[in-house]
């Protein structure tokens, strides 16, 4: 089991809700210090880790104001292709939205590691693109992720999508949040909750949209980006700090892809 306390999340998405907070008057300084945060160091250096310990506390202190119940939906929204550094220049070059979802799942770890993605398809041929938590976490921030990680998503597939006739659906294992018609005034997308047994969201898309051009494609660009996330992968499965479960599906995946 992975140690809590061992920096491995990117801070990068959590700047994001420290912004969130400031706009909405919620004193967060002396809460970050108690937890050892320098956030002038993590704002010069947004690549580099929090822990799962760090995190849950960070998550229950914005849920002990009221005035947060939508705060996952907001984090969610604030997060573009851009966010995730190397990964989202790489799904910005790819040839189709098939092909970006398929960089996304292979790379999914240099963006949410305490997540895993996989991808099917179905009877119908539509993909079924699911995400999943990797480690046991507090109820409330495992909900709190499960919907910033399905808005984020939904943001990101809205960046690649310019055509107002193709959508897709999110099924996601949490109950109608308070801010139900935020979240139903979202384009393009229809959202069902409380539709999956485990903790976990799912993106159904057709093929239609799987066949999707993507207007910045480009292959030289490409494949020198997915060597620099390669490199990054490479450095942190290298790492004691990296969890052994994670090393292991990372060299499985080689092998895999060998074969």
């Amino acid at each position: 089991m992975i140690n809590k306390n061992v920096p491995l999340i990117p801070v990068r998405y959590y700047l994001k809700l420290v912004e969130l907070l400031i706009a909405r008057n919620i004193p967060i300084q002396v809460f970050l210090e108690e937890l050892h945060i320098d956030i002038e160091q993590y704002l010069a250096q947004p690549d580099l880790k929090v822990s799962i310990s760090q995190v849950e506390k960070i998550i229950q202190y914005c849920l002990r104001f009221p005035v947060n119940t939508d705060l996952a939906f907001e984090l969610g929204r604030s997060l573009h292709l851009s966010s995730h550094s190397l990964v989202g220049y790489a799904i910005l070059t790819s040839k189709t939205v098939e092909h970006a979802l398929k960089l996304v799942t292979k790379y999914f770890s240099l963006i949410m590691p305490s997540f895993k993605a996989s991808i099917y398809f179905n009877k119908n041929q539509q993909a079924e693109w699911l995400i999943e938590p990797e480690l046991d976490m507090d109820q409330s921030v495992l909900n709190f992720h499960i919907e910033a990680i399905a808005i984020a998503l939904h943001n990101n597939l809205n960046d690649l999508i310019d055509s107002p006739f193709l959508s897709f659906s999110i099924f996601l294992s949490l109950p109608e949040p308070p801010h139900l018609k935020q979240i139903n005034q979202l384009k393009q997308v229809r959202f069902h909750f409380n539709a999956l047994n485990r903790p976990s969201l799912k993106i159904t898309l057709s093929q239609e949209l799987l066949a999707y051009k993507l207007p910045l494609a480009d292959e030289m660009t490409l494949k020198a980006v997915e060597f620099k996330c390669q490199e990054q992968m490479k450095e942190i499965t290298q790492s004691q700090d990296f969890p052994e479960w994670i090393k292991m599906r990372w060299c499985f995946k080689k092998y895999a892809d060998i074969k």
